[in-house]
Formats: structure tokens, C-alpha cells, sequence
């Protein structure tokens, strides 16, 4: 969390001028999940048998108006990551080091995050049209299970600017754009959704078991 790269769903539409079809995923960061009594990165992180990353390029790749798929990651997951998705995709594929991002989009091409912390981020300088942001929306659950089609409907969507292409986005999947100064934003959302979420947790453990079993819907929720 905190790292554009450590959300493996911020993905955007690369439109450049040598690739004006293209679907751009950013798939790295340090962010871990225990798998079978070890860890592994979110990214590669298997959904019903699937690495993360392999099932959004193949959402992608099952868009009739994409024609390349590019996956920007860390440079000591290039290798696993084309391993991955080498000779499961119908589209072009190309694996780059994020680092090497700015030589492939040009300066117009709009990518967005979707972390729920900026600290990080705040001061990074791309070539590309960076823009801060945040949809508030999603439950307790996580994952691409956790998905579902009206997922951001109704909710806020944080940005830091406007931007008309993206802000159209935002509206189309049914949610409502709000400029936010990203400054204030990990100190606003520690006091409505991370802090509550870590006393829930304490809550939640120190609570003995005999109370637990005449818990009801307050309690889950």
C-alpha cells in the first residue's frame, strides 16, 4: 500500500501515438500475501489457480480494441513476470521495468493510482500524466473475487486535478470525481477508514471467545 506499484488493478489505457490501442498494467511493488505457509507478491499472487497479474492481462486481452498489452514492473520481477504470461495471451505483450515507463509513454498518456496512501507518491516526478487517485469504495474482502460490476457506483473517487478523460472514466463506472490536495489525503482517510479498521482489529482480538459466540450483525459489521 502507498506505492502506485503496489495496487496490481491501477491499470490505464497507454494511448500513444505508436500505440494507440495499448493496455498498460502496473503490476509490482513489495506488498506480500501468505500462499501455502510462505509469502508471495501481490502480483503473482494466485486467484483460483491464476497469478494476479496473468488475469488482468488476460481481462485485457479479451478486449477487442487493445491490441498491445504492456505490463510495467519492478526490474527484479521482469523475468517471472514474462515467465508468467509468455504463451497465454493472443496480444502483443511487452514486459518493462517501471523505471523504463517514461521512454514508452508519451508525455500526454494519462496513469492513474489507486492506493490508499500517497506519502510515497507525492513527490514523484514522470514524464507521462501522473494523476493522484482514490476510489472509496470496497469492503473488508480483497481480491479479484471481491470484484463485482457495481463496485464503484455511487461511491467517491478521489483525484488530485481535473482531468476531463479521466473524470469521464470515473462517471462512466458510476462513481463521482472529487479534487482532494493529496497532501491532506493520508491524514484524512487514517481517521475514516485506516484507523477505525485497526481498532476493529484490536477489538476483535482481545474479544474472548464465549463473547463471540453471541455475537451478531453489529459485531461482524
Amino acid at each position: 500500500m502507498g506505492k502506485l506499484l503496489s495496487f496490481l488493478n491501477s491499470a490505464a489505457d497507454a494511448l500513444t501515438a505508436k500505440r494507440p490501442t495499448s493496455a498498460l498494467i502496473l503490476a509490482a511493488g513489495s506488498g506480500e500475501r501468505f500462499s501455502d505457509g510462505g509469502t508471495v507478491k501481490k502480483q503473482f499472487f494466485p486467484v483460483g489457480g491464476v497469478p494476479a497479474v496473468l488475469r488482468s492481462a488476460l481481462a485485457f486481452d479479451g478486449c477487442d480494441d487493445v491490441t498491445e498489452i504492456i505490463v510495467a514492473t519492478g526490474e527484479e520481477d521482469v523475468e517471472e513476470c514474462r515467465s508468467i504470461l509468455d504463451g497465454k495471451l493472443t496480444k502483443k505483450l511487452t514486459v518493462v521495468p517501471v523505471q523504463k515507463l517514461d521512454k514508452i509513454l508519451n508525455p500526454e498518456t494519462i496513469v492513474c493510482d489507486c492506493a490508499s496512501v500517497k506519502g510515497e507518491l507525492l513527490n514523484q516526478k514522470f514524464n507521462f500524466n501522473f494523476i493522484l487517485s482514490h476510489p472509496m469504495a470496497g469492503s473488508e474482502k480483497s481480491g479479484f473475487s471481491a470484484g463485482y460490476a457495481e463496485l464503484f457506483k455511487g461511491a467517491k473517487w478521489l483525484i488530485e486535478k481535473n482531468n476531463s478523460i479521466l473524470e469521464k472514466i470515473i462517471e462512466d463506472l458510476g462513481a463521482k470525481s472529487l479534487i482532494v490536495d493529496m497532501k491532506n489525503h493520508d491524514y484524512m482517510c487514517a481517521q475514516i477508514s485506516h484507523m477505525p479498521s485497526i481498532l476493529a482489529y484490536a477489538l476483535f482480538d482481545i474479544t474472548k471467545d464465549s463473547s463471540k459466540q453471541i455475537a451478531s450483525s453489529g459485531f461482524r459489521d
